[in-house]
């Protein structure tokens, strides 16, 4: 399906070992349903490959994406939670969203989150 340029967007953190199909998985279907999916890692327009050996392009890098900008974040697991946790702007960014985000096992950890249920938060984003 064509996206259109005002349709809702999705932000997909990647860096390089992130697991494979908790990136591609969700950035299809979103793709799929109509939302607008932007990649975002330290670098733009950079290739990272999964811990599987997938390759996936940035669209965007993660200082010049705004929050305002996504109605929901995602983080997918693999080693990359562990390297971008250690951007600034990502920990902020999941301490203090109120949007839906989705995240895996080692992502709640490298999130900086300080418990379980305060991190686990399921959101259904409405249909396009």
């Amino acid at each position: 399906m064509a996206q259109k340029i005002d349709s809702p967007a999705v932000l997909i953190f990647i860096e390089d070992n992130y697991e494979d199909m908790e990136l591609m998985y969700p950035k299809y279907r979103l793709e799929e349903a109509g939302y607008r999916v932007v990649v975002a890692g330290p670098k733009a327009n950079q290739k990272y490959l999964g811990k599987h050996g997938y390759p996936c392009n940035s669209d965007a890098a993660i200082a010049d994406v705004e929050e305002r900008d996504f109605v929901g974040v995602i983080c997918p697991g693999g080693w990359a939670p562990d390297r971008l946790r250690r951007i600034e702007k990502v920990r902020r960014w999941f301490a203090s969203s109120t949007k839906p985000a989705s995240w895996w096992r080692r992502s709640v950890t490298a999130a900086g989150c300080r418990s379980r249920q305060t991190c686990m938060r399921a959101y259904a984003l409405p249909a396009v």
